[in-house]
């Protein structure tokens, strides 16, 4: 029998501390703590709306639990930088040139068819850009403003150094003299500063490995994160904690993919490290741990933006990982709605795990906590003779579930499984060995 993950089914939770709106025993998720699985399976279970913290895997109750947590994800290949993430790297680059070396910087004091609500959102959205369609190039020639004359004498520079045809651009491509530059191209500027490094290290439990070398600066880091950030005691930031959450992955060894730490080095000293997952078609934020000293540089969206350019360039070399997974959407939580501002950003349906573009649904969004952007009724049929066929680990030994109905005195595990397939898929289901 060939497999591609072992796991322990958790169930259903009786609620916990939810992180996002500080109430307690309210957030409700399913889990699954998983002994191994593989890259493959694990893109595809977080494309159902699964997350990984450690070895656990977990799916929020979306319909039970305080805040929804909706998975996003940024089209990587198509993402342009908007005009306040490109302050961010201009205000990194500034502190770059002119601090004092060892000194952190001031803290600042300030397809589908989908339901006939996110269609007329969708239209919305269009129409809104119709009725004011930035000015053409070929409308500023043709004007008699000395405004639009200096602008059109740009663009015209601009588009004879790229190679354009100057009459295809707009106004919108003049919010910055330098607004053809790739974000490579401006994250070069913050890389080629000698006070500057990135190291993406992948995480390996061997003791002369670069992540060994490098564990007791990241947790210290981590540590420092957790009490000034999250306000956790010192005493509950072990080092063993720090491995089991962060450091330990369950991945099944595959060439490049699996979990890796992307390292953030200022003056020498680790300031950030972002937590990631290396998949088939997808870069996965895990977590981002950061130096509290050096939060005025907007360390969360300058990583993010470091991760995007990551996975742009490994879509050279592999086109079909091209997206970049943020984690979680909440909308009623202020801390992470940055994440809608990473652009093209799509959004999952809850219900038949289709894709949406975050801006209609967002406006869903507003009229209540919990939505289905995509209301089609899609029924799954789970055969008797569908789940006898999956695989189950009794007694240390691999056999079909239908073997183990045989062998058992008493079944008591028919309704989970039920459950396990429904909120894995039946596909995935079928590669998942479930401990009985």
């Amino acid at each position: 029998m060939s497999v591609g993950a072992i796991g322990y089914w958790c169930g259903e939770g009786e609620g916990s501390s939810c992180g996002y709106c500080g109430q307690d025993s309210t957030s409700i998720s399913t889990d699954i703590f998983m002994s191994f699985i593989s890259a493959d399976l694990y893109n595809k279970l977080i494309d159902r709306g699964w997350r990984r913290s450690g070895a656990f895997l977990y799916k929020p109750s979306m319909t039970e639990t305080c805040c929804p947590q909706y998975t996003i994800r940024c089209d990587a290949v198509n993402f342009r930088a908007s005009r306040s993430q490109k302050r961010v790297i201009q205000a990194c680059k500034n502190f770059l040139r002119t601090s004092v070396p060892g000194t952190p910087p001031r803290i600042k004091t300030h397809g589908h068819t989908c339901n006939g609500q996110l269609q007329n959102s969708v239209r919305n959205t269009q129409e809104a850009g119709k009725e004011n369609p930035p000015k053409t190039a070929l409308a500023m020639s043709k004007s008699s403003k000395k405004r639009d004359f200096r602008r059109l004498r740009k663009l015209k520079k601009i588009a004879a150094e790229k190679g354009v045809n100057w009459e295809t651009l707009t106004a919108a491509d003049f919010n910055y003299k330098d607004s053809f530059r790739s974000l490579s191209d401006r994250l070069d500027d913050i890389r080629s500063s000698e006070r500057f490094s990135a190291r993406l290290v992948k995480i390996s439990q061997k003791s002369d490995s670069e992540f060994q070398r490098t564990f007791t600066a990241s947790h210290e880091l981590y540590r420092n994160y957790q009490v000034a950030v999250h306000h956790s005691e010192p005493e509950d930031c072990t080092a063993k904690k720090y491995h089991s959450f962060l450091c330990n992955p369950p991945f099944i060894e595959e060439d490049e993919l699996g979990g890796y730490h992307y390292q953030y080095y200022i003056d020498g000293v680790l300031v950030a490290v972002g937590v990631l997952d290396m998949l088939p078609t997808c870069i996965s934020s895990v977590y981002l741990l950061y130096n509290p000293n050096y939060s005025s540089l907007s360390l969360g969206t300058l990583a993010a933006l470091f991760e995007i350019d990551l996975t742009l360039s490994f879509n050279k070399t592999y086109p079909s990982l091209k997206w970049y997974y943020m984690g979680f959407y909440v909308h009623q939580c202020k801390k992470v709605r940055y994440k809608a501002a990473f652009r093209p950003s799509y959004l999952l349906c809850p219900k038949n795990y289709t894709w949406w573009p975050i801006r209609p649904c967002q406006d869903m969004l507003d009229t209540g906590k919990y939505q289905e952007f995509d209301d089609r009724d899609e029924e799954v049929n789970i055969s008797d003779e569908f789940l006898g066929n999956l695989t189950v680990l009794y007694n240390r030994s691999l056999c079909l579930y239908s073997v183990y109905k045989g062998i058992a005195s008493e079944d008591i595990y028919e309704s989970f499984i039920r459950t396990f397939v429904k909120l894995v898929g039946k596909e995935n289901a079928e590669k998942i060995c479930i401990f009985v």
